[in-house]
């Protein structure tokens, strides 16, 4: 092979080679562009995946109200109850509340998780805390449901029988985001139950079994 052919072959070969390369370029530019293109599309399709109907602890008047609530709801504060509620007659007679708080000592480690309410001044809030119990050494999760509405600009649990909200505390309460939080607070119980021999007694106890 004479040099020229050489030359000639080594040339072809840097063409094919550049040829590739502008091929790949050209790939990659258009991947960019379209990725640039549709991140849009994407954030949103990856935020309507991790979004929830409800919102944790997003309004800490909500939370502040509910840590008073429980707290005096524990320690009979009959009051502040009263202050904390649509309709104080509830608490006219505190003998079911002295008798629950001989066995509920308190509340700790409390999250709000809010859904609407039926209207835009009212809020449906599930609430997760670990619970003290009477001679239990374990502090097992629990959940309640409160509806809390806005009242001349001061939140207010809605203690009232309100076959409304009754049934929207019900639909809320089997949207599978609701349930996933139920779960998790039976998980815990569940465990802590299967671990601590004093929580298996107090249940026996208040169950009438032993």
């Amino acid at each position: 092979m004479t040099s020229q052919e050489k030359r000639k072959q080594e040339l072809k070969k840097k063409k094919i080679v550049l040829a590739i390369w502008s091929v790949f370029i050209v790939v990659a530019i258009v991947g960019v562009i379209l990725f640039i293109k549709n991140y849009g599309k994407l954030k949103k399709a990856s935020d309507d995946k991790e979004s929830k109907i409800y919102e944790l602890n997003k309004n800490s008047d909500i939370n502040f109200l509910i840590k008073r609530y429980l707290g005096a709801l524990t320690g009979c504060d009959q009051e502040t109850l009263k202050n904390l509620v649509t309709d104080p007659s509830q608490f006219d007679n505190m003998t079911i509340y002295i008798s629950r708080s001989n066995n509920v000592t308190g509340y700790s480690n409390i999250d709000c998780y809010t859904v609407d309410g039926m209207t835009d001044d009212s809020k449906l809030v599930f609430v997760v805390g670990n619970v003290s119990l009477k001679d239990v050494e374990s502090k097992p999760k629990d959940i309640m449901v409160f509806y809390v509405v806005n009242v001349d600009g001061k939140y207010l649990i809605n203690n009232e029988v309100d076959t409304k909200i009754q049934n929207h505390i019900e639909k809320m309460t089997v949207q599978k985001d609701i349930q996933e939080i139920y779960k998790m607070v039976k998980e815990d119980e569940d465990k802590c139950y299967e671990e601590d021999e004093t929580l298996r007694k107090f249940y026996e106890r208040i169950n009438g079994t032993n």
